[in-house]
């Protein structure tokens, strides 16, 4: 009789576990729903939080660097390429077409192209930032030496096609645009307080123009569809340009995140602080969509902190540490959905697909219905 109900016992309790095992299977399956919105993993890629993998948007697809190798996976997690480049802390940027990676210990950039080196540069000293265009050119910037920083502009077989030298302020950003025929340059200088300029230069090397800031640093440069610079600040966004000449300013107040589509769009999204610190508009963090004239299109205040934005076409993805939004360009919320684990970047790659990182895994993920 005792081995009868301990047979009886031993079969509620595994009947227990199975049914709790499906209410959590059913629970992850479920976390993918969200309102007018189907949310699918396709593929879990795990990592090693214990090293640092970075990331980057490229194509319909992402970069990943982890472990010395960067891999290409396209918007459903298949790996298109990998290469073994063995840099630490590498500084990862994209054209259109190619991958471009700095190696600071060799003083080098490595061009790619499908996964396959198309050349490499090496400078004749360090270097601390470099920046790419569509064109496939790149701005190098080398540190400082003797109150002068030079600057490397190479072309598309990765040959020395000018150099430009700047001797008074620390360069803060840098941007280049081939198509433009156009190179910016936010320097800082500290004589009697804090200076901030914008030097501009063409493909030759020949300075342009040079305009006051204020005290104001450039987080970011953009350009429009008519080669029109675009400088986005802590306190504004300002259109030049080739002759110097303001064309419109939109003020912000206290920019934290900027995104653009170039001739489309921008989105920006910023705090209460602005011009004036001790005025307040009291409409609290808010994102806003811009045109290229300045004319703001649409204007959401989300629930939370926001810290990333990202874009493709017409769909805007805002996300905080455990919530995605789908907004269109109007600012209209699409999507909103709980994530279940801390979120460190989204990346949407095409109109229905995204990635999600977090320390422990990549998440490729397609957005259906809606």
């Amino acid at each position: 009789m005792r081995v009868k109900n301990r047979f009886w016992g031993i079969l509620i309790a595994v009947i227990i576990l199975i049914f709790i095992s499906l209410k959590a299977t059913n629970h992850i399956r479920t976390i993918g729903m969200s309102e007018g919105k189907n949310i699918n993993i396709v593929k879990e890629i795990e990592t090693d939080y214990h090293n640092d993998v970075a990331y980057e948007k490229f194509k319909k697809g992402i970069l990943q660097y982890w472990g010395g190798i960067l891999y290409f996976y396209d918007e459903i997690g298949e790996q298109k390429w990998n290469i073994h480049l063995g840099i630490s802390n590498p500084v990862i940027r994209v054209s259109k077409d190619a991958v471009y990676v700095m190696d600071k210990g060799l003083n080098q950039i490595v061009a790619l192209d499908e996964g396959k080196v198309k050349y490499r540069y090496t400078a004749d000293g360090p270097l601390s930032n470099f920046k790419v265009c569509d064109d496939n050119y790149v701005l190098l910037q080398k540190t400082p030496h003797r109150s002068t920083t030079e600057l490397i502009v190479l072309n598309q077989q990765g040959s020395k096609s000018s150099i430009i030298k700047v001797g008074e302020g620390n360069i803060m950003n840098i941007a280049i645009s081939q198509k433009n025929d156009l190179i910016a340059i936010n320097t800082l200088a500290t004589n009697s307080g804090l200076e901030s300029n914008l030097l501009t230069y063409d493909f030759e090397g020949n300075l342009l123009a040079s305009k006051s800031l204020r005290e104001q640093l450039v987080l970011k440069f953009s350009y429009d569809g008519r080669g029109n610079l675009i400088v986005v600040t802590d306190e504004e966004i300002i259109a030049i340009n080739r002759d110097n000449k303001i064309l419109w300013e939109s003020f912000i107040d206290k920019t934290q995140l900027f995104q653009s589509l170039v001739s489309d769009y921008m989105v920006v999204y910023s705090g209460e602080e602005g011009r004036n610190r001790f005025i307040h508009t009291g409409e609290g963090k808010n994102i806003k969509i811009l045109r290229y004239n300045g004319q703001n299109i649409g204007t959401v205040k989300l629930k939370e902190d926001l810290q990333g934005i990202d874009l493709y076409e017409e769909n805007i993805i805002a996300y905080s540490s455990r919530t995605i939004y789908l907004l269109d360009k109007r600012g209209n919320i699409k999507m909103e959905h709980k994530y279940y684990s801390d979120i460190e970047e989204v990346l949407m790659t095409s109109n229905g697909s995204m990635v999600i990182v977090t320390k422990e895994k990549v998440v490729f993920i397609r957005i259906n219905g809606g």
